[in-house]
C-alpha cells in the first residue's frame, strides 16, 4: 500500500473509531506498539486496545475530527 493511501486509511480508522472497530487494531498497529498520551504509557497491542476500549466505558458517544490539511 502506498504511504499516502495507508495514511488516509489510518486517519479514516480513527475518525470511524468505535468499540466494534477496536478489533481491527492489528491492521494499524504492530504487536510491540508503544502508546503514550498524558494519561497512559503502555506497550503492546493488547494494552493499547485496552486504553482505547476504556475510552468508551464512561460515555455513550465520542467523535474525533482530524485536521483537513494533507497528512502525508
Amino acid at each position: 500500500m502506498m504511504l499516502e493511501t495507508y495514511a488516509l486509511s489510518y486517519a479514516k480508522f480513527f475518525t470511524d473509531l468505535s468499540p466494534a472497530s477496536l478489533e481491527r487494531f492489528e491492521d494499524y498497529f504492530a504487536e510491540n506498539v508503544h502508546f503514550r498520551d498524558p494519561f497512559n504509557d503502555v506497550h503492546g497491542i493488547k494494552a493499547t486496545r485496552k486504553v482505547f476500549a476504556h475510552m468508551y466505558e464512561p460515555v455513550s458517544y465520542t467523535h474525533l475530527t482530524l485536521p483537513t490539511k494533507r497528512i502525508v
